[in-house]
């Protein structure tokens, strides 16, 4: 799991990117994006989601959000997180 704020994001970000992190063998790999996040996270972004490898991989882009989807757009991130990721992995509500 990525650490959640400061320099190790783009670290995180930037092993994906040389391709020492895009396999994963997990049930799945979920991603929520905020449609206005700054435009040099989301495009390294973009590129590292496109040479992921994973059995299931599922990104949302939240329309109002920059940086913080979980703080900005609470309600749908939740919706995300119980209709999407848990409903998938079959989870009871």
């Amino acid at each position: 799991m990525a650490p959640r704020s400061g320099p190790w994001d783009i670290a995180w970000l930037t092993h994906i990117r040389c391709g020492l992190a895009t396999q994963f063998r997990v049930s799945g790999c979920y991603f929520i994006q905020g449609a206005h996040e700054a435009d040099g996270r989301a495009e390294l972004f973009d590129q590292c989601y496109a040479t992921l490898d994973a059995p299931t991989k599922d990104l949302t882009v939240l329309d109002t959000t920059g940086h913080r989807p979980l703080f900005e757009q609470p309600d749908k991130f939740v919706a995300y997180m119980v209709d999407t990721v848990l409903a998938q992995a079959g989870v009871d509500r």
